[in-house]
C-alpha cells in the first residue's frame, strides 16, 4: 500500500532528480546513535570469558567503544558523485595506542563511492584493498508515509531486507535497513552506501545503531573514484572462504 502512496513521488523524483542532481556539492557529517550499551555486553563477555579477555584488555576495549561512539562520518557529494568514509581526527595522542587501534576497528565502517550515472556502488573494504561492486538497484525499498524531522527537515521512513551469506558455511546473515529520506534535498545518495531513493538519506539504521545526519555544508568536493578489480559480493566472499582455507 506505501508503494502505491509513493509512486508519484518516486516517479516526480526520478525526473527533478534528473535536472538537479549535477548542481548539487554538498558535504553531510554523520554521528552515531545506538540503541545498545555495548559497555554491557562486553561485561558481560569478561565474566563469561575470564581467561580470554583480562582486566586491563577490557579497560582498553572500553576507552576505545567511548571513544568510537563520538566517531563522525563524511558524505562527500559532487554531481552525480559521492564518497562516504570515516572522519579521522578524534584519535588523540593523550590515548594509548592499542585503544586507539582498537577504536579504529570498531568505528571503520568501510569506505563508500556512489556513481549514479554509470549506476554502481564500490565499497573498498576496511581491512584492505578488496573493491567490492553493486548495482545501484540492489536494494528494494519499502516506502512508507511516516516522518522524522531532521535537522529541520521533513524525512520519510522506508525499509529494505536483504541477505548476506556466512564465507564459510555459506548461511544467510539477515539485514534489516531503516532510513529516513528527505524529498526536498535532491541527491540519490546516503552513509555506507545506501541510496536509490527520491531525496537524501539523513538517518540509517541496522542492528540498533543509528547513522544520523548532524550538519549539511555546501563546498566543493573533489571525488575520485577508485581504480582496481571490481568484485562483485559473490567473489569476494568465495576469495574470503579460499583465504581462510588456504587455497
Amino acid at each position: 500500500m506505501f508503494k502505491s502512496n509513493f509512486l508519484f513521488i518516486l516517479l516526480f523524483g526520478v525526473a527533478f532528480f534528473e535536472g538537479h542532481i549535477y548542481s548539487q556539492n554538498l558535504t553531510v557529517t554523520y554521528k552515531t546513535e545506538s540503541t545498545i550499551d555495548f559497555t554491557l555486553e562486553f561485561d558481560r563477555l569478561r565474566d563469561n570469558n575470564k581467561t580470554v579477555l583480562n582486566q586491563k584488555m577490557g579497560q582498553l576495549t572500553d576507552q576505545a567503544l567511548a571513544i568510537a561512539d563520538q566517531s563522525i562520518y563524511n558524505l562527500e557529494i559532487l554531481g552525480n558523485l559521492s564518497y562516504f568514509y570515516l572522519n579521522e581526527e578524534l584519535q588523540n595522542e593523550a590515548n594509548d595506542e592499542m585503544v586507539n587501534k582498537l577504536a579504529q576497528i570498531f568505528s571503520n565502517k568501510g569506505t563508500f563511492y556512489q556513481d549514479v550515472e554509470k549506476k554502481i556502488i564500490i565499497e573498498k573494504v576496511s581491512t584492505g584493498d578488496a573493491l567490492i561492486a553493486y548495482d545501484f538497484d540492489f536494494y528494494e525499498w519499502e516506502l512508507t508515509t511516516e516522518t522524522q524531522d531532521i535537522l529541520g527537515v521533513t524525512c520519510y521512513k522506508a525499509t529494505t531486507y536483504y541477505e548476506d551469506k556466512h564465507p564459510m558455511t555459506g548461511a544467510a546473515i539477515p539485514r534489516e535497513i531503516t532510513v529516513w529520506y528527505a524529498p526536498d534535498l535532491p541527491a540519490y545518495f546516503g552513509p555506507q552506501g545506501y541510496g536509490g531513493l527520491p531525496g537524501l538519506i539523513l538517518k540509517k539504521c541496522q542492528s540498533g545503531k543509528c547513522f544520523v545526519a548532524s550538519k549539511i555544508v555546501k563546498e566543493s568536493n573533489e571525488i575520485i573514484m577508485p581504480k582496481g578489480e571490481l568484485l562483485s559480493r559473490e567473489k569476494y566472499q568465495q576469495k574470503l572462504k579460499d583465504i581462510k582455507l588456504g587455497f
